[in-house]
């Protein structure tokens, strides 16, 4: 409670608290919580922003096709909060159909084409399917000069992947760690899962056991290009 962080050794009547809280704008909010910068990279951090401005801008200039991607995992908490429904009532799910598999999204979009590549596998991305997603990238984008902005994540920086990139003539670009805000493909995940939930709900509570897989495509269909353009315009802000 805030008035017991700012004052651990007084006791209040709860009635009297509220007062004081509503007297002082003070509202219960949701609590945020992030990775906060290790020193060595908060220390120059506004350095590492310009350099990976640039090195997207360079790869951009020598006609690479900057392709935002990263995984995002569905699971069984995978559901929304809330729904609209009748005074005096509450939507009801059986728990039982909550017992779905998880999955994982790999996605990757890009200004020019909007979602480029996806693929759905059971469970959380290894280096195998890693690869395999890389296979499938340059299989749809046969001839193209193709560069892939993604996060520190272990598996991409495995040899065996990064080797097959460089095979295969896709450039790499790696985020700043802990920087999610500049990789555009998280405004995207938030907007699919936003979609995901909503219709994971919405068959649950009339009794019925949803496809994850089949609602994860769904879910990346309402992407638009639009909405992509403005995930990038506001990832390179």
């Amino acid at each position: 409670m805030f008035f017991h962080r700012q004052f651990p050794e007084k006791k209040i009547n709860p009635t009297l608290l509220r007062k004081v809280y509503r007297l002082h704008g003070i509202k219960k909010k949701a609590v945020v919580y992030e990775k906060r910068l290790k020193p060595h990279i908060a220390n120059k951090f506004g350095e590492l922003k310009e350099q990976l401005r640039a090195e997207v801008a360079a790869a951009k200039e020598q006609g690479y096709e900057v392709l935002y991607t990263d995984e995002c995992c569905f699971t069984r908490q995978s559901l929304a909060k809330g729904e609209w429904t009748q005074k005096r009532s509450n939507v009801e799910v059986d728990m039982a159909l909550l017992n779905d598999q998880s999955y994982a999204l790999l996605l990757a979009v890009s200004a020019e084409r909007g979602v480029v590549c996806s693929k759905i596998y059971k469970r959380n991305v290894n280096v195998d399917r890693c690869l395999d997603w890389v296979e499938k990238l340059r299989e749809e984008n046969p001839g193209r000069k193709l560069c892939v902005f993604w996060d520190n994540l272990s598996v991409h920086h495995s040899k065996r992947v990064l080797g097959r990139l460089e095979e295969l003539g896709i450039k790499v670009i790696f985020n700043i760690s802990y920087s999610t805000q500049f990789n555009a493909i998280e405004g995207c995940f938030s907007k699919v899962k936003q979609s995901f939930k909503k219709q994971r709900l919405q068959k649950i509570a009339r009794g019925l056991r949803p496809n994850p897989h089949t609602l994860i495509q769904r879910a990346v269909k309402s992407l638009s290009l639009t909405d992509i353009r403005n995930f990038i315009a506001h990832s390179e802000r």
